[in-house]
């Protein structure tokens, strides 16, 4: 799930920046960038293994634009700076650059991949937070935690079925942090159980900042990532904001680059 978090400025000891003074977004290079809108925009951009070229030249151009307004081709693409990370129990998660910069303050806004709800649970902590959708050519996009299926010809559809229903169940939904939101409303409940059975053992207050069925409501495009796809549109994309091709040409190239791909993958 793609989600704008805004929030005002406090008495918090990281409000080192004053609130004018601050970069509206932070992304922490070029690559985490193109990550974000590629999710709230790749599944309006690949349809059924075909390419719409224009939706492909929004996505460049957007890139592009935002590319110029922050530098981000003269940052390091392995990232640098600030690193926060925290664990929920079991294993630590990594807090995404543009998200840590929101939390101290340093930015008004955040834009990232809520993998789980812990994380909404940490950027709600901000005084006068609010999450919405972050925009891009696909409404309501979100990455699921689980993907599953059943081939046509399986010989087993019993055990394939008895599968599925494992997968999607309130257990196994509770336990897929990092990688995506549960793909089932019970699975929801059962993360933000889990997140207030942690509170209450720290003497917290329940998290409660924010509505989940009015946000997660929005959420109707579900957006698979593929990583070989977007690897062999890298270079080309870092050409184009690097002003060695222009938008025009890197579709061009794109398109070019990839068609051999989709064209197996029908």
């Amino acid at each position: 799930m793609i989600c704008l978090l805004a929030g005002s400025s406090d008495s918090d000891p990281f409000s080192s920046v004053s609130e004018d003074q601050r970069a509206a977004l932070y992304f922490e290079n070029l690559k985490e960038l193109c990550d974000i809108l590629w999710m709230s925009s790749g599944p309006a951009i690949v349809q059924d293994n075909r390419l719409n070229v224009d939706a492909l030249h929004s996505y460049l151009d957007a890139v592009k634009t935002i590319s110029d307004k922050y530098g981000l081709t003269e940052t390091s693409q392995n990232g640098g700076g600030l690193k926060v990370g925290f664990s929920d129990g079991g294993s630590a998660t990594a807090v995404p650059g543009s998200l840590t910069r929101c939390i101290m303050q340093h930015t008004n806004y955040a834009a990232f991949s809520a993998g789980h709800l812990s994380l909404l649970q940490m950027v709600m902590d901000r005084e006068e937070a609010s999450l919405a959708l972050f925009p891009g050519l696909t409404p309501g996009a979100w990455q699921p935690s689980t993907v599953v299926g059943v081939n046509v010809d399986t010989d087993i559809p019993e055990f394939a079925a008895e599968f599925i229903q494992t997968m999607l169940s309130d257990t196994v939904q509770q336990l897929n942090y990092g990688i995506g939101l549960p793909v089932t409303r019970a699975g929801i409940g059962a993360q933000l159980n889990t997140i207030n059975d942690r509170r209450a053992q720290n003497g917290q207050e329940p998290f409660t900042a924010f509505d989940p069925d009015a946000l997660i409501g929005q959420l109707i495009s579900p957006s698979m990532g593929d990583t070989v796809l977007t690897e062999m549109m890298w270079s080309t994309i870092e050409k184009c904001c690097k002003g060695q091709i222009d938008v025009e040409g890197a579709v061009r190239e794109i398109e070019q680059n990839i068609k051999n791909y989709l064209a197996e993958r029908s």
